[in-house]
């Protein structure tokens, strides 16, 4: 099932092997399976003597590999392949391709720490379990997580370090986290791995501490009270604004304000005596009739008039943003980038529900393998997607970006893909930062706080009026591909 192998211990033990059927140096170097430089005068294994264990996308195709050092003494324990054009660590997930179907149907994933910990998991029945690839947990690996469930758990081990691997994934997830989307964490007992605690007291000491996760809150206050004195008003005062500061990160109002009203109790509680929460707005904010924050004063996501009147959109409405709609109408029309980009599309944070199930729908059309691009529309239709389609097609009917049409050249379109998902994701990455600095000025107004929020609005209309970017001309733009 999980295809361990072996890398021997000599240096051109695979180059030799691959090079006898037929595979260039080169080729091996760019799938990162050789180590080389300029100081280098042979190029040699990057795996050698060591457990090999294969990462797969999320069709089960091989893209990457880890090794597990054999020798006690190896500079590294364990190896990752580097980043190549197929595998980019923080976006990919090792085993997500065997326990996508039994964690959809649980509803239930768990991430832990390593490959063998994912191993010993499954051995002892818990087949829906994932684990990052060496780094602390990323916002892409964050999304694919919640493609799964609605609240990962995060398994780690009970020492010191699994701990700050845990605050770590609190402030990677805090900006992200929202309504049905959060992390719930497991912190193992006595210091122990998943592997060990298996071994000691069996899968029902792990299934115990798998039924009682902890709430991402907790872990927001473990770590910012645990070890705090709090002796004085100013130190008191200091908690409440780094509180503050640190829930202002997330991103949705509604999430936001339950995050503050619960660490307000918490901070009442802990100070022992009874006043107001700490959190109220300051006088002269300005609220909408419900006393909550006009929503004209804070969008989810701010998109200019530049790009809101840009060929692509004008004369057709739609509920699917700009800059999801070029995305998705490029997939559409070009259904062979689907499977290229199809981690860069998992990862992808979409603000509309139109935009998400069809996204799901194209990904399932890159899973089921269909012979002929041609089926993806009745595809769609069966998933009762038509109406979407149609309302995005008629986008490009109305526009002149050449790109996003079924007869531009595959080049140009996939280079306008490629631009529009850098486009995309700073543009969110800008969003986040405006919220949160709203949040801080609606609390605490000041002029360093307003200053960035100028820049970050600065920032967001150059994003808006680079057209160029979004449409990526290349050498074959203007024109139809030469295969058609």
């Amino acid at each position: 099932k999980f295809r361990l192998g072996f890398a021997p211990p000599e240096r051109h033990a695979l180059r030799d092997h691959l090079a006898a059927k037929g595979a260039s140096v080169e080729t091996m170097i760019e799938a990162g399976l050789l180590v080389h430089g300029e100081d280098i005068a042979v190029p040699y294994d990057r795996f050698r003597n060591r457990v090999m264990f294969p990462i797969c996308d999320r069709a089960g195709r091989v893209i990457a590999f880890g090794g597990r050092a054999l020798e006690a003494d190896a500079q590294a324990k364990y190896l990752n392949s580097p980043e190549t054009p197929l595998f980019h660590k923080g976006a990919t997930l090792y085993n997500l391709h065997n326990a996508r179907k039994t964690a959809h149907e649980a509803g239930a994933v768990i991430a832990v720490e390593g490959y063998v910990d994912v191993i010993a998991l499954a051995a002892a029945g818990f087949p829906n379990a994932v684990a990052p690839l060496g780094t602390a947990l990323t916002p892409e690996q964050c999304a694919l997580l919640w493609r799964l469930a609605e609240e990962p758990i995060l398994c780690f081990d009970g020492d010191k370090a699994g701990l700050k691997a845990a605050f770590r994934a609190v402030d990677t997830a805090l900006p992200l986290i929202g309504p049905g989307r959060s992390l719930r964490f497991v912190l193992l007992p006595d210091g122990q791995d998943p592997d060990e605690l298996l071994r000691s007291s069996g899968a029902e000491a792990l299934a115990e501490a798998l039924n009682h996760p902890l709430p991402l809150v907790d872990l927001l206050w473990m770590r910012e009270t645990d070890a705090a004195t709090l002796d004085t008003p100013e130190r008191r005062a200091a908690l409440e604004r780094r509180l503050r500061e640190i829930v202002g990160q997330i991103g949705d109002d509604d999430l936001r304000r339950h995050y503050l009203q619960e660490l307000a109790q918490r901070l009442d509680r802990l100070f022992s005596r009874d006043r107001r929460a700490p959190f109220r707005r300051p006088d002269g904010v300005r609220r909408g009739a419900s006393g909550r924050r006009r929503a004209s004063d804070e969008s989810p996501l701010t998109i200019g008039p530049g790009l809101a009147n840009s060929p692509l959109f004008r004369g057709v409405k739609s509920a699917i943003a700009p800059r999801e709609a070029l995305i998705l109408l490029i997939l559409i029309n070009h259904p062979d980038l689907i499977d290229s980009r199809a981690e860069d599309l998992a990862t992808l944070d979409l603000e509309s529900a139109d935009a998400r199930d069809l996204r799901d729908a194209l990904l399932r059309f890159a899973e089921s393998n269909a012979s002929d691009k041609l089926e993806l529309h009745p595809f769609l239709a069966a998933l009762g997607l038509a109406r979407t389609v149609a309302r995005l097609e008629a986008m490009a009917a109305h526009s002149t970006l050449w790109s996003v049409r079924p007869e531009a050249a595959a080049a140009d379109a996939g280079e306008s893909l490629r631009q529009a998902f850098a486009l995309h994701r700073r543009s969110l990455a800008l969003n986040r930062e405006l919220r949160a600095v709203q949040a801080l000025l609606a609390d605490n107004p000041n002029e360093r706080d307003h200053a960035r929020l100028k820049d970050i609005q600065t920032q967001l209309s150059a994003l808006d009026g680079a057209e160029a970017a979004v449409e990526g001309y290349g050498s074959l733009s203007g024109r139809p591909s030469r295969n058609l």
